[in-house]
């Protein structure tokens, strides 16, 4: 992995603390009940590192951890307005081959909070009374001085009590703090160190590599706080009460970085016990994740029974399991099945969770692969809401309003809007399975585990918004060369012993690739079912826009209280938003069933001189849009045309109808580049850009240049937009 790629260990921690929080507070725990006087061999870089560190990577010499850390800048803290980095001109010189001694000794780096994270550097500089490396020490030194770094000569035959291990070594204390070096020093004297730290010295003896990782856990919230931006800190809370130490080897290449290990504490509530017994299955979930997935979570399921009786011990232990019965008898009785009866009835082999964005919005699902045969279904409602987060966690919980279909052996969870993205023709149109392909990582995808959990670094939901300035920089740098990041973490069960943990992160780009052969069969468009969120001004609360079973349609408080209900006699076609006609503030709901648009007001009145008929029956709609106070309507017709009305459902004079040769499988974005703007159209096998007033497309690629179906558009600037082919292209279209 080249320097501009390279993705290092503490960036992993930044990510495993972000995207999977959920799945860490899961895995950092151990049921090894008791402690452990530590039996390995020390280390005696590490031996110089005080105790109260809260991470410490220690690299099989200065070249590893100049080459893999070092020269990707990741982000320390040192005094203000230092114009010189340590960091990185160390690495520089040691690469170019300044260091011939130190370049291959031992050294270790620790992370000390106070108030915020502080690095420790340690260099073994050889044996007591050898000059061979005073040179050496003088460059370095004065390389940390440059810096304003705090630097330490130490050698270690001079101090009476000191560990054993140094007493024959000279090392290199160095660290933007003053106290940070005396701690070290002090400890030094006292002949203590991490190692005595307990949780740590048992973690220590459960890994053994030249590199080697460990993270205290149970400080993860002060880590978080440094890496993570403020509305994401809060998972660390979860993490960090549910376990002591975490130790990994690692191991780098050119092109990934992994890292494989365990987690140790005495805690006897760890969730971890929920997956100790279990058997490894096979998973096949990245089939059915859309590519722009940003974070999966999934358990493969040898037995379900043991599973869930795993799971019940855990909520006991937690006190919890009352609870979570009261919740499923609830569930009983309103659906007169069991909901555990329910889930054992889907002959379930996997059950995953998934959040993947769409149309610029995070959305989630819960899957369920079923050993059953199902048919693929339409939407339709979802009886046993709520059963999955009683039986198994807050993690499958996706909230009160729930819908549920199948597809390809799979039954898919979620609100209206989520689950109708996720289908053949929208969210899997494009598979995270093919995308990991097409970049040659799909014999990467972990094919049996305990648990399994996926995570996109690159996405923009998550490092932009996810990390702070300085992590964000280290990251964005990192995939400058890079299409795609993505990390994969697994649990796989070991004899006798809690599960392993495995965590791969790979840098790569998409290859070339070949865009869909040309459609061929009937394409169906998913049409949303509701219930749809909408804004009542009498209460300044948001409502549900319900149609029943009998076609009726109803206005509900999102608890699920009806506020009125009016006779109606055809399907809805998918959407109902907000209007307001009048420019008063007084917001009405307009929807499309037919040929006609509708106008109803908050009280369920029909407003005149609504309905207005289209001449043409309505597929899909209508999408609505501002442009100079005016209300712009889009429309997808039966015979999938994209045609523009304004609020009277009078056709744009100056629209011309936009009528691509494949299905059109949902209504447009627009998007506005300085002062022009353009029509985003996604079809089954392409996603093609239009000009303002529709008519022919202005994106006209060709074989594997045409824009991939799940393309994100971006605003370049000055009227241009820019889109990824599927040859992995960038292609720019002036609008």
């Amino acid at each position: 992995m080249n320097r501009k790629v390279l993705i290092t260990a503490f960036s992993i921690l930044a990510v495993m603390l972000t995207g999977i929080a959920v799945l860490l507070y899961i895995l950092f725990s151990d049921s090894a009940g008791g402690r452990k006087l530590f039996s390995g061999r020390q280390e005696g870089v590490i031996c110089a590192i005080p105790s109260n560190a809260v991470a410490v990577a220690k690299f099989g010499s200065l070249r590893d951890l100049s080459t893999w850390v070092l020269s990707k800048q990741v982000p320390a803290k040192g005094p203000k307005g230092r114009k010189i980095p340590f960091e990185k001109t160390l690495a520089d010189s040691v690469l170019s081959g300044a260091f011939p001694y130190l370049s291959k000794s031992v050294a270790a780096v620790s992370f000390h909070y106070a108030n915020e994270l502080i690095p420790l550097y340690v260099f073994d500089a050889g044996r007591s009374g050898d000059s061979d490396y005073d040179d050496e020490i003088a460059k370095l030194s004065s390389i940390a001085s440059a810096a304003g770094y705090v630097h330490k000569d130490c050698d270690c035959s001079t101090i009476l009590s000191v560990n054993p291990i140094l007493r024959k070594r000279r090392i290199l204390l160095v660290s933007p703090s003053v106290n940070i070096v005396n701690s070290s020093l002090r400890h030094l004297n006292d002949n203590v160190s991490i190692y005595d730290h307990d949780a740590f010295a048992q973690a220590a003896s459960a890994v053994s590599a030249d590199n080697c990782l460990y993270l205290d856990v149970t400080c993860a919230e002060q880590i978080s706080k440094e890496v993570l931006d403020k509305k994401f800190r809060g998972h660390s809370r979860i993490i960090s009460g549910f376990s002591d130490w975490a130790a990994f080897s690692m191991d780098f290449s050119e092109t990934s970085a992994r890292f494989s290990g365990t987690v140790v504490s005495d805690m006897d509530t760890d969730l971890v016990r929920v997956f100790s017994g279990l058997q490894e299955s096979s998973s096949s979930v990245c089939e059915m994740l859309p590519s722009t997935t940003v974070w999966a979570l999934s358990i493969p399921l040898n037995s379900v029974d043991d599973f869930s009786e795993a799971f019940d011990l855990y909520l006991d232990s937690r006190m919890k399991l009352s609870d979570a019965r009261k919740l499923r008898k609830i569930i009983g009785k309103k659906t007169g099945t069991d909901p555990l009866q329910w889930f054992k009835s889907l002959k379930p082999e996997e059950l995953a969770v998934a959040w993947f964005t769409s149309g610029g919005k995070l959305r989630s699902v819960n899957l369920i692969h079923s050993g059953k045969r199902l048919k693929d279904s339409d939407n339709m409602d979802h009886q046993f809401q709520g059963a999955l987060a009683a039986l198994f966690g807050d993690v499958f919980d996706r909230g009160n309003a729930e819908v549920a279909k199948c597809c390809n052996g799979w039954i898919i969870i979620g609100n209206e809007e989520s689950v109708s993205e996720y289908s053949p023709n929208r969210a899997m149109a494009y598979s995270l399975e093919q995308k990991l392909d097409d970049a040659s990582l799909k014999d990467e995808i972990p094919s049996s585990a305990v648990l399994l959990s996926y995570f996109s670094v690159n996405d923009d939901a998550t490092y932009k918004s996810s990390f702070k300035d300085d992590w964000k920089r280290s990251l964005g740098n990192a995939m400058e060369n890079c299409d795609l990041m993505p990390v994969f973490l697994s649990l796989n069960s070991r004899r006798k012993a809690m599960p392993e943990v495995n965590i791969s992160l790979f840098a790569a780009n998409l290859q070339k690739t070949q865009a869909p052969i040309a459609q061929t069969d009937t394409v169906k468009v998913q049409i949303p079912q509701g219930p749809f969120v909408v804004k009542n001004s009498d209460t300044g609360r948001n409502n549900l826009f319900v149609q029943n079973k009998n076609l009726s349609l109803s206005l509900k408080e999102e608890t699920g209280k009806g506020i009125w209900t009016v006779p109606f006699k055809k399907p809805l076609c998918g959407s109902v938003v907000n209007v307001d006609m009048y420019g008063n503030g007084r917001l009405q709901f307009l929807f499309a069933s037919g040929s006609n648009i509708y106008i109803m007001d908050r009280k369920g009145r029909y407003v005149n001189p609504y309905p207005v008929d289209l001449g043409s029956e309505i597929l899909l709609g209508p999408a609505v849009f501002r442009k100079d106070g005016a209300y712009e309507l889009m429309v997808l017709h039966s015979d999938n045309r994209l045609v523009k009305y304004g609020l009277d459902g009078k056709k744009d004079p100056a629209w011309n109808d936009i009528k691509p040769s494949e299905t059109i499988v949902s209504l447009p974005e627009k998007l506005v580049s300085g002062a022009s703007s353009c029509w985003i159209v996604r079809t089954s096998r392409q996603t093609l850009i239009y000009p303002e007033n529709g008519g022919e497309a202005l994106s006209k690629f060709t074989g594997n240049a045409v824009l991939r179906s799940d393309a994100k558009v971006t605003d370049e600037g000055n009227g241009v937009v820019s889109a990824q082919s599927y040859d992995g292209k960038l292609r720019k279209i002036k609008i």
